[in-house]
């Protein structure tokens, strides 16, 4: 490389970021003091499954453990008015505020279920009373949010966003992940 330099040759020197889970580039730039900057459109997000029940008593995988767990932070997030992160996902999974988390840690009797989802493990999935689940969620936020939302809206809301949420990639801005939880809960007002 110094002999390159030395006999005055051209150089160009690029960065490129890519994701672990796939080999495409996301972006690839040049330096900013060398011309023709160019950049590769970003990967396309995995696509959401198609389908999620959420009533009964279910044994959930971990990918279904973690988008119910995330969809309920969101949810909760938008009811109580928390719902002003510019951030990504990756930093705001990281923050030590954590609306939902605080709420049910100060009555962790009244949400047994609501508790257990948010500090179990699940390395390999959870079992999940769905119906009980569903109506800690409405009591919950009906005390914490402007309107009484029933069990039922809880479960439809969850039906229809858990696969969406479990679906955001850690670079998803947190703006986007808000809007569609506010729209997931706009499509099932009473």
């Amino acid at each position: 490389m110094r002999f390159l330099v030395a006999e005055g040759r051209q150089i160009s020197v690029r960065t490129a970021g890519a994701l672990r889970t796939s080999a495409e580039l996301i972006e690839d730039y040049r330096l900013i003091d060398q011309p023709e900057r160019a950049s590769a459109a970003a990967v396309g997000s995995a696509e959401a499954p198609s389908s999620f029940s959420f009533d009964g008593e279910r044994r959930l995988t971990r990918s279904e453990s973690d988008g119910l767990r995330r969809a309920v932070r969101f949810l909760h997030a938008v009811i109580v008015g928390r719902d002003h992160s510019g951030g990504l996902l990756r930093s705001w999974g990281n923050l030590h505020n954590k609306p939902l988390d605080d709420d049910v840690e100060r009555d962790q009797t009244t949400y047994p279920l609501l508790h257990s989802l948010i500090t179990a493990k699940t390395v390999h999935g959870l079992r999940v009373d769905c119906d009980g689940l569903a109506a800690e969620l409405a009591a919950l936020w009906s005390v914490k949010g402007s309107e009484t939302i029933t069990a039922e809206r809880v479960a439809g809301i969850i039906s229809t966003f858990a696969p969406v949420a479990a679906a955001f990639p850690l670079h998803e801005s947190m703006e986007n992940i808000f809007s569609q939880a506010r729209e997931a809960l706009r499509a099932t007002a009473p």
